[in-house]
């Protein structure tokens, strides 16, 4: 009978070997270049107000060494992107005015005359929307990060 002998490979396995040691650093740093991605293309497609508070509250956290979260702290997210209801009755010249600023300067909408009051906003998902947009520099970002992770 033959036998087969099995060695290290003295090259593979150093390469092998720093490959897995730098994978979470790595993958971290990306995932922190693609969180930032994201945020630069929801601030280019929310509807910004005077107020800029979409803008300005649109962030990303690390909830774990691999995992981000991407959101916005403006309590007026919600209703931007799942449609609002349209204050009223405005009864009072100062309740009209101050509605349009609401719309115009927090909610960073328009009036349609379409929509009276007590009806709805249509949804504004600028968020998809964003993040279809982002697709090309996403996928450069993730180039980079597997040329430097296999040393390419």
């Amino acid at each position: 009978m033959g036998s087969v002998n099995f060695t290290k490979n003295d090259e593979v396995t150093p390469y092998v070997e720093n490959v897995i040691g730098n994978l979470t650093g790595h993958t971290s740093r990306a995932l922190d270049d693609i969180s930032d991605i994201e945020v630069e293309y929801m601030q280019s497609e929310n509807p910004i107000g005077e107020t800029h508070e979409l803008n300005d509250m649109a962030m990303w956290e690390a909830t774990g060494d691999l995992k981000r979260y991407i959101f916005s702290g403006s309590g007026h997210f919600d209703p931007i992107v799942d449609g609002h209801v349209i204050l009223g009755p405005l009864l009072t010249e100062r309740q009209r005015k101050w509605w349009f600023w609401y719309l115009n300067a927090v909610l960073g909408g328009s009036y349609d005359v379409k929509y009276g009051t007590g009806s709805s906003t249509p949804p504004n998902d600028y968020p998809a929307r964003a993040l279809d947009a982002s697709d090309a520099d996403v996928d450069i970002r993730l180039d980079q990060y597997l040329n430097d992770l296999l040393g390419g």
